[in-house]
């Protein structure tokens, strides 16, 4: 067996299939690492580069996420409060430019219960039926959500109307929810949501 110096390296065409194929599984990171060693830039379509900046995305939340939490304080994370129960919470915010408020809440789950909370949370269009909403005596909560495209396994762009009492106006909001599964490499699956916008004409 050649030595890992010595091992024959991939082609420029094998990379881009192979990230193509790991990014189709929202293994989105690994994409990236196959992608970045692509030494002809002409291989790289548009798909590509969105896939490589959606990597970063998700690698600066890798990084934010996985401090340790001792840590925490030294990254600006104040610690707001814990539950006790069945499952130890703890809660930390942070305050950012133009004072823009972080929240993080740390809570162990069963590793059973990974695949259907996952599940739960992708099926965006069910949660009408059971995210609570009030009629009287005024209107709060959920009233419609629905997804808009689906782009990958747990990929989704989404729309959700939540009614609020008066008088503030009820939420029309349009998210991009971008899951990204890395259990190989970093034992995570990490889900981002955040403000769509068109970039991609669709």
């Amino acid at each position: 067996q050649q030595p890992k110096s010595q091992e024959k390296r991939l082609s420029d065409q094998d990379l881009v299939q192979q990230a193509e194929d790991h990014a189709e599984e929202q293994r989105l990171l690994e994409a990236a690492r196959l992608l970045e060693q692509v030494q002809d830039n002409r291989l790289l379509q548009d798909h590509h580069i969105v896939i490589l900046e959606k990597a970063k995305i998700v690698e600066s939340l890798v990084q934010e996420h996985t401090t340790i939490t001792g840590t925490l304080s030294k990254d600006g994370w104040i610690r707001h409060g814990h539950l006790h129960g069945e499952r130890h919470s703890v809660m930390y915010y942070k305050v950012g430019d133009n004072a823009q408020m972080t929240v993080r809440m740390e809570t162990p789950v069963e590793a059973s219960l990974l695949v259907p909370l996952l599940s739960v949370f992708n099926e965006f269009q069910l949660w009408q039926t059971w995210v609570p909403r009030w009629e009287r005596p005024f209107s709060l909560g959920m009233r419609s959500s629905k997804i808009l495209k689906a782009k990958g396994r747990g990929c989704q762009i989404v729309q959700g109307i939540v009614d609020l009492p008066w008088p503030m106006a009820n939420r029309d909001t349009v998210l991009e929810v971008l899951t990204v599964d890395d259990i190989e490499a970093l034992g995570c699956v990490f889900v981002k949501v955040f403000s769509h916008h068109n970039k991609e004409g669709g």
